[in-house]
């Protein structure tokens, strides 16, 4: 989760979503430096990875918005709620039934 710091209105990500990150950036390192192997062997190029952390349910505003800063600030990652995915989920189901 999101952590909001009301004395300096700073908001910091949780040592658990820092280290989920940490973990992502490694891996897109690890993928950035074996492109050409992965390329070669598997036939795909990996162009500009991205990865995503996902976190807990939603989160009040404040927090949403701590999110939303602290997204801004990486790069090649998002870290996102569960439920902002399963609503992502419903609108894209939605947009196919209505146009099938």
């Amino acid at each position: 989760t999101v952590m909001v710091d009301g004395r300096h209105n700073n908001y910091a990500p949780s040592s658990e979503v820092s280290k989920a990150v940490a973990q992502v950036q490694s891996y897109i390192t690890e993928i950035e430096a074996n492109r050409s192997e992965i390329l070669r062997k598997d036939e795909i190029d990996v162009l500009k990875p991205r990865g995503t952390v996902v976190i807990g349910k939603d989160l009040p505003d404040e927090k949403r918005e701590g999110l939303r800063m602290y997204n801004s600030y990486l790069n090649q990652i998002e870290v996102v709620t569960y439920s902002e995915i399963a609503r992502k989920g419903e609108r894209l189901i939605e947009h196919y039934d209505v146009n099938s």
